[in-house]
């Protein structure tokens, strides 16, 4: 079924989601994503997207770590390499966004960890590129912003300081 798609849509040779339709949405709004392995088997997933039209905002979609290789670096690892692809890809970025379970209450201590914060009303006005983040329109069939969301950001200006270090 994706012998005639871009290659590169297959997050570095791996098939990670086998639904057509669902790899058809990858390809169509440009998605990225890289896999951790260890001795063959997948570790980690990463996927990111860009938002905006020029892109302004790289969102993270996911973020998994196996339970066996949890607290090693390996999240970190590949939010990094999130950040740096993302750099390379749409060097005008502004932000970087990801939406996080309210409950979970494990991932929102690493985003913070990491300097995501959490969106707040207002932000639009202090935060380069939050509006064309905060109005993107959302994936077909998802209210915009969940309730049970929290809708994280981290100003690309943060990362590229971080990353130079």
């Amino acid at each position: 079924a994706y012998r005639d798609l871009d290659p590169d849509l297959l997050m570095e040779g791996h098939t990670l989601q086998k639904e057509e339709r669902v790899h058809f949405a990858m390809a169509s709004n440009h998605e990225r994503g890289v896999i951790a392995e260890d001795q063959g088997e997948i570790c980690g997933v990463s996927m990111w997207g860009p938002i905006g039209t020029p892109v302004s905002t790289s969102n993270l979609h996911l973020l998994f770590i196996h339970p066996d290789y949890q607290r090693i670096g390996l999240g970190l690892r590949l939010l990094q390499i999130h950040w740096e692809r993302s750099l390379e890809s749409w060097p005008k970025l502004k932000l970087f966004t990801l939406n996080c379970n309210r409950g979970s209450y494990w991932a929102l201590s690493f985003y913070a960890k990491h300097g995501y914060l959490i969106y707040a009303p207002g932000d639009e006005d202090r935060v380069p590129g939050m509006r064309e983040y905060r109005d993107s329109p959302p994936a077909p069939g998802r209210p915009i912003h969940p309730p049970y969301w929290a809708d994280h950001y981290l100003p690309a200006n943060a990362v590229r300081r971080h990353l130079s270090k």
